[in-house]
């Protein structure tokens, strides 16, 4: 019973260890998961759901966001960019950028009814489609409306609040596939799992 007892304790420990939500407030990558913990993957081939998410918002709600891309393609890979989703689906949102691809481009999104926030709030998706697989590193900043500043959020009280980069630095890529980690947090929330019952 004891021992039952211990490996369920370590199994939600590690649960709670592995997730990368970042915690510094207001800050939007790019995942490949809905809860944001998932910034790094080998991908073989198929449909892949690419996320942004805002992670530790400091408003209950929001009305629209801006915030420009950039994806680092291996030359020679098939990767397309076969459907895009403002708010991820939930409302109804108008982009006033279009032409975008599946390399770059910006969103300026507005919707009429304001959108919850939590902890990891998708504020757009994206779907890709991998015919021959390379890496792909993801790029996140400014939109072209807001010449050198960062992307950000509209509030409910018609009000912008600007948003941080989750890995730190405009030129570090957010997201990778199929080539190194941006941030590998694995060795070291590993061994603070295993500290913990020396």
């Amino acid at each position: 019973m004891k021992k039952l007892l211990v490996i369920l304790m370590a199994s939600l420990i590690a649960t709670s260890a592995f997730a990368v939500i970042d915690p510094d407030p207001s800050s939007i990558g790019i995942y490949f998961d809905e809860t944001a913990d998932v910034n790094c993957l080998d991908f073989v081939g198929g449909a892949l759901n690419i996320y942004v998410v805002w992670t530790s918002p400091l408003i209950p709600a929001f009305l629209g966001y801006e915030f420009g891309y950039f994806m680092d393609i291996e030359a020679g890979a098939s990767i397309f960019m076969s459907q895009t989703l403002l708010f991820n689906g939930v409302t109804e949102g108008f982009d006033i950028f279009s032409g975008q691809t599946e390399v770059e481009g910006s969103h300026a999104v507005v919707c009429v009814d304001p959108v919850p926030t939590g902890p990891a709030t998708i504020i757009h998706a994206w779907v890709y489609q991998i015919f021959s697989p390379g890496y792909m590193k993801c790029f996140i900043f400014q939109s072209e409306t807001m010449g050198g500043t960062l992307p950000q959020v509209l509030g409910t009280e018609e009000d912008l609040h600007q948003l941080n980069q989750s890995t730190g630095g405009w030129d570090v890529p957010v997201a990778t596939l199929n080539t190194s980690c941006v941030v590998d947090n694995e060795e070291a929330s590993f061994g603070s799992v295993k500290s913990l019952f020396r």
